[in-house]
């Protein structure tokens, strides 16, 4: 597989050969990622070359040498958790005669081949290459793991069938390694045919050894419990599943299996082992479990799954505990109840909103007054994360929809000021939508037509700020102007 000629490439190899052992990866990434934006040739000889040094790799172990050049060790570490974001694009036509782009990473083109230098590689008996910890790569192990996350770091987001190709390998590697793993072959090995049976045997592997700390055992029981990872993960979607299956394919279990079960489940991810160290107190860590079983139904029904199972085992009675206040937890009356059928009903959601902003954010009449974080803290229907903040959140617009603002509240307002950014953002948009940017295009919600069923609700308003963000229609313009209240554009306010 010959490598063009190609003066830039040429350079970074030479580049990386003479690095010091110990160098920065994101030095490397950040300048490849400009360069290689558009020249793929780059890309395909980056690959030929390594290609070239997995050859040179297998030779030299084939013949008992352990004296590998470690340049090109560097060169592995540093292109394998490479993102190229370089892709062919070709199109495809649907049934009903529609045309849409799909994005092929270049590396589906070396998948196979790369894959196949990982079984040449997991052949040998002995992984040791060089006795030396400070290299980023020292036995096969490393390497191989360097490769299959080249399938999730090279594909991105656009190329799952890749991830699926290497899939099937990620369990016998785990197997012949044993804790030599990363968090990403749990990533890879969702898009397997089959990944619940898959995570089933990650179990089984984790019970033979009755090693929690574990690398990819303990991925798995964090990713499908610990308390900060996000709802949207597979292995949490599906949990309950892979315990369900992992039971009915073993029936009994000694003493020691049991607490080591609910310990690398439960007691570790949730964070409430009392003997462990930690900067926040166990009665803080304690609170935060159990609103996260009160507010997470898939995570309830597994420890009461592995209860039954277990009845009686060192860590039944706190996980029973913990069961029960959850469920006091989900009782209590919440703060920021979302309201069925308010009294005062807004036909128009965008001029409520900035009613809020002047009565709970400006004039703190309003009560409660919410925040982001207490209406994450007191929400329990599902877990609402950091990820949510770059949309409008549903449950906080439905909670402002229904909420009930009091007539004589809305007899309070003269004055209201729309600052959809200008000004550094009203606060209401701070807690309904975080990282709004108009910057990047975001649009708050408009003022329509429909607020002018509402005038009537505000009798002593006078003069409305930035009004002109709405794009409002002279039908609206009218109506306000026929009330006497003044419109200002929000740079003549500023």
């Amino acid at each position: 597989m010959k490598i063009s000629n190609n003066e830039w490439f040429n350079n970074q190899v030479e580049e990386i050969c003479n690095e010091p052992r110990r160098y920065k990866k994101s030095k490397y990434h950040q300048r490849w990622e400009s360069l290689v934006k558009d020249n793929k040739e780059a890309v395909h000889n980056f690959y030929k070359y390594l290609i070239q040094f997995l050859d040179n790799v297998i030779q030299a172990k084939k013949k008992g040498d352990k004296t590998l050049d470690e340049r090109l060790l560097k060169f592995m570490d540093i292109f394998g958790t490479f993102e190229p974001k370089n892709y062919k694009i070709e199109y495809v036509t649907d049934k009903d005669g529609y045309r849409d782009r799909v994005y092929i990473s270049i590396f589906s083109e070396y998948s196979d081949i790369i894959l196949e230098k990982i079984k040449i590689l997991m052949e040998f008996e002995n992984y040791d290459i060089l006795p030396n910890d400070e290299l980023p790569f020292s036995d096969f192990a490393k390497i191989i793991v360097s490769l299959l996350e080249m399938s999730s770091y090279h594909t991105h987001f656009i190329d799952d069938t890749q991830k699926t190709k290497f899939a099937p390998i990620i369990i016998p590697f785990v197997k012949k390694v044993q804790s030599r793993s990363t968090l990403f072959l749990i990533n890879i090995l969702k898009h397997h045919e089959e990944p619940i049976s898959q995570y089933v045997e990650i179990i089984f592997y984790g019970l033979e050894n009755l090693q929690e700390n574990d690398g990819i055992f303990n991925s798995l029981a964090f990713d499908m419990f610990y308390i900060g990872h996000d709802s949207s993960y597979f292995e949490y979607k599906n949990a309950y599943k892979i315990l369900q299956k992992f039971l009915e394919s073993k029936k009994t279990f000694n003493a020691d299996e049991a607490e080591f079960l609910l310990y690398s489940f439960f007691i570790n991810p949730l964070d409430i082992d009392t003997d462990k160290e930690s900067k926040e107190s166990f009665e803080l860590r304690w609170i935060k479990a159990v609103k996260h079983l009160a507010k997470s139904l898939i995570v309830s029904k597994s420890v009461q799954l592995l209860l039954k199972n277990f009845p009686e085992c060192k860590y039944t009675e706190i996980l029973n505990k913990l069961l029960v206040q959850s469920i006091e937890v989900k009782n209590k009356p919440r703060v920021f109840e979302i309201k069925k059928n308010p009294n005062v009903v807004f036909h128009d959601l965008g001029l409520k909103l900035w009613i809020i902003d002047v009565l709970m954010y400006q004039k703190e009449v309003l009560k409660p007054k919410l925040t982001l974080e207490a209406f994450k803290d007191d929400y329990l229907k599902r877990q609402i994360t950091q990820e949510d903040g770059y949309q409008i959140i549903p449950e906080i617009k439905a909670y402002f929809k229904k909420l009930d603002i009091s007539i004589e509240l809305l007899s309070k307002i003269e004055e209201i000021e729309m600052d959809y950014g200008i000004g550094g953002g009203a606060e209401i948009i701070n807690h309904l939508w975080r990282f709004y940017d108009t910057g990047c295009g975001d649009e708050f919600i408009k003022v329509t037509d429909k607020a002018i069923k509402d005038l009537d609700k505000l009798p002593n308003l006078k003069k409305i700020i930035g009004l002109e963000y709405s794009n409002p229609s002279k039908k609206l313009q009218k109506a306000l102007k026929e009330r006497g209240i003044e419109l200002v554009d929000y740079e003549d306010f500023c």
